[in-house]
């Protein structure tokens, strides 16, 4: 639902095949206990219901420069988020 209808409107790049720069963009990141850093701003698709919706706005989120998406395989769209992974075009 709401969480694809923002991404959609606000993010042109979820219609390129082409990822956005994100060189120069400041990232604030969080190291984790084992040294490995993550970065602290992410996408979060807990309550994003299975299906197109949640595609389009992890790819969107992807194609503007997130490289966090918190995900587990009890939210059950799983599928969907490993799908806009595949799709990004990001390497």
């Amino acid at each position: 639902g709401t969480l694809a209808l923002c991404a959609l409107a606000l993010c042109p790049a979820a219609f390129s095949r082409r990822p956005v720069s994100t060189v120069g963009m400041a990232t604030a990141y969080v190291t984790l206990s084992d040294g490995h850093r993550m970065p602290a701003l992410g996408l979060g698709v807990f309550k994003a219901d299975p299906g197109q919706s949640t595609y389009n706005a992890v790819l969107c989120a992807l194609r503007g420069g997130y490289r966090h998406i918190d995900t587990a395989a009890y939210y059950r769209n799983e599928a969907d988020v490993g799908r806009a992974i595949r799709d990004c075009g990001v390497p």
